[in-house]
């Protein structure tokens, strides 16, 4: 912004000095002149006189009264000449003043009154502050900034990639990685797309890639998916990436088997006692048992056991007892065919909710209740975590993917406790 104004005034300077240099040197030129004139018509005089007095028109005294005359006459005329060109030349100092300086700032002031918008100020200041920070993330980008700058980091991102880098694949992926990490998955599938059609042998393109399309259906894989995953394990076998996605989208597609496959070698490649290694071997237990209440129901079509008389015990762990509302300006946007979602996450780590309900959107306040059974996958619950933030989106088109007319709200941080803890929020946000 600094710049700009710089930038502004040296093109003042140059506008007033193109008005004021060539008036003074046009006064400079007429004063000059006039002067010249007075002299030449003085001697042209005085020849006159000595014609006379050497043709005996004229006697010596009256010679010489007529030169004094004729002498005093140009040295009144000189004076009164002066006094008038600097009459001249302060008026004139006066309007090239005007003109070099006052027109600028009237275009100046009428350029703010009508052009001028803060946001384009604001926008070169975000500019400058991350171009850096965005031309090294290009260049290693597992380092992204912060979610409070992320926003404004992917604006000079995207105005860089369209500007100079659509055909670069680093640029196309860390765009993508953005917005993964902000939750736009239409921008995050075509920045992604066009990056792997030109880098389709890099690892971490091709994951990206998949990631989005496993979140873009609701978590569950799809062909294009599972190939890419596939892909990238058939280059880096022991790709941790890789297995946890192919491991998570499986489960939540029901191929369990292929969940525990993926699970059981990225838990040979993990420290046997870390929390992550207990948390895989809680979701490769969760799916076997999946796989074996499947293969008996392929089997028979008697019950496996009766109908519980009475409620299930909560699950162990973290409750969060919930109530949601409706902040009363966005009750009219309400209609009966959206979709509540009310979901748990982590503060600090994965996307994926660790707890969640789905119901329809009805009358308001609601409440339910979040633990471990609503876990979208074993290994990620809510008793793995100590401090989460609590959500509730209204979805128009029935996703969990957050879209443009969407209504949400979340909770600040809350600190995980065994046992039940209550929280409320209220939905007062229209997504953009």
């Amino acid at each position: 912004m600094l710049t700009f104004w710089l930038i502004a005034l040296v093109m003042v300077g140059i506008a007033g000095a193109t008005v004021w240099i060539p008036m003074q040197r046009n006064h400079s030129t007429r004063a000059v002149s006039r002067n010249t004139v007075n002299a030449d018509i003085f001697r042209e005089r005085l020849d006159e006189l000595e014609r006379d007095k050497q043709e005996g028109r004229l006697e010596e005294e009256q010679y010489t009264l007529l030169r004094k005359e004729l002498e005093r006459t140009l040295l009144t005329d000189i004076p009164a000449d002066q006094q008038q060109a600097s009459a001249n030349h302060t008026q004139l100092f006066r309007w090239a003043g005007i003109m070099a300086f006052g027109v600028p700032v009237l275009a100046l002031g009428y350029y703010y009154l009508t052009a001028y918008r803060g946001e384009a100020g604001d926008w070169i200041s975000v500019q400058e502050q991350f171009e850096d920070a965005v031309l090294h993330s290009i260049h290693q980008p597992d380092s992204l900034p912060d979610k409070t700058q992320l926003p404004d980091f992917t604006r000079v991102l995207q105005a860089h990639v369209l500007q100079e880098g659509f055909d670069e694949p680093d640029s196309l992926y860390l765009l993508g990685r953005s917005y993964l990490e902000l939750g736009q998955l239409q921008g995050a599938l075509m920045v992604l797309d066009r990056a792997y059609k030109l880098a389709p042998q890099q690892p971490q393109i091709m994951l990206a890639y998949a990631q989005a399309m496993i979140l873009a259906h609701d978590g569950r894989m799809n062909k294009a998916s599972t190939q890419l995953l596939q892909h990238v394990l058939q280059i880096a076998p022991d790709h941790q990436g890789a297995l946890m996605l192919l491991g998570f989208g499986s489960f939540n597609s029901g191929s369990y088997e292929q969940a525990i496959t993926a699970w059981q070698r990225l838990l040979a490649l993990r420290d046997p006692s870390s929390e992550g290694a207990q948390l895989l071997r809680n979701g490769i237990g969760r799916a076997q048992a999946l796989l074996a209440e499947q293969a008996q129901a392929s089997t028979t079509t008697v019950p496996l056991r009766p109908a519980p008389a009475q409620e299930p015990a909560p699950a162990p762990g973290p409750r969060i007892e919930v109530t949601v509302d409706l902040a009363p300006n966005l009750r009219e946007q309400l209609s009966p065919q959206d979709t509540l979602f009310i979901f748990a996450k982590a503060a600090e780590g994965p996307p994926m909710p660790l707890a969640a309900v789905r119901q329809p959107a009805g009358v308001f306040p609601v409440q339910v209740t979040l633990d471990d059974s609503q876990a979208m996958m074993p290994a990620l619950k809510l008793s793995g975590f100590k401090q989460v933030i609590v959500g509730a989106r209204i979805s128009k088109a029935g996703s969990v993917t957050a879209q443009a007319g969407d209504l949400q709200g979340a909770s600040g941080l809350l600190e995980l406790v065994d046992g039940t803890q209550s929280v409320a929020l209220t939905i007062d946000q229209v997504v953009q």
